[in-house]
């Protein structure tokens, strides 16, 4: 009876071997973490719109009203019947506003310290927070007669808000921010339709949020670790096939 055949060890197999395992063990760890990060995560999180693109059109006060909870908008409507509702974006010659309810706040100009000063036009990771300068904007405005202002001209922004909903983070304040788009005038005369809220996002638990988060996650790293592994799988057992 011939003795079975074995292919000696060499020193490159062993490594690759236990490069391979180390490799795999890694990556479960690794997949452990994620998920644990995951769900840590969970209970707070940044609640964005997704694509909207409102325009903002010409007329009173009582035009224009969206709950940048529930992403309902409402149009020729008063206020005063709609209740839910955080921002009211209008024009009304020759200015361009954003009003809040009572309980909504909005991040003013630091160029227009008054009570109701311009609203500050914020660029993308600017962190909005509860020292943050914010103003109960019931009659604030975003940009002053088109001649001063964070505003003025054509540009994409964004305004950070304060508001409060009973059915998020228990009805406490959370922050966001608001994107707005404006062309050169914006003006009812020259372009009744130059302004456009182009979406939106809040945290949900109350904490700071940066203008321009949207929470969209990146490829899962949890899948990416799970591919690697399989890779190192799929190469282990050629090597065996083929020994």
């Amino acid at each position: 009876m011939r003795q079975s055949e074995t292919r000696p060890r060499t020193l490159q197999s062993t490594l690759v071997e236990g490069l391979d395992r180390y490799s795999v063990a890694c990556a479960a760890v690794a997949a452990v973490a994620a998920v644990a990060g995951h769900t840590e995560r969970a209970e707070a999180a940044i609640v964005y719109s997704g694509p909207e693109n409102i325009n903002v059109g010409y007329g009173s006060p009582g035009q224009l009203y969206i709950n940048l909870v529930t992403k309902q908008v409402l149009t020729g409507h008063n206020g005063a019947s709609l209740p839910g509702w955080d921002v009211n974006p209008f024009i009304s010659s020759p200015n361009e506003f954003i009003y809040t309810p009572a309980a909504g706040e909005l991040v003013r100009s630091a160029s227009q310290p008054s009570t109701s000063g311009d609203i500050a036009k914020l660029t993308g990771g600017t962190t909005i927070n509860g020292a943050s300068p914010l103003v109960t904007a019931t009659t604030g405005a975003f940009l002053n007669n088109n001649t001063a202002g964070d505003w003025v001209g054509a540009g994409t922004g964004y305004v950070g808000f304060k508001i409060s909903h009973a059915g998020v983070n228990g009805g406490n304040p959370v922050f966001g921010w608001l994107q707005l788009s404006k062309t050169s005038t914006g003006t009812p005369t020259a372009d009744p339709t130059g302004v456009t809220v182009v979406d939106w996002a809040y945290e949900d638990s109350g904490a700071a949020i940066a203008a321009g988060a949207t929470g969209v996650p990146e490829p899962s790293c949890l899948a990416l670790l799970a591919a690697g592994a399989m890779g190192v799988m799929v190469r282990r057992n050629r090597a065996r096939a083929s020994a």
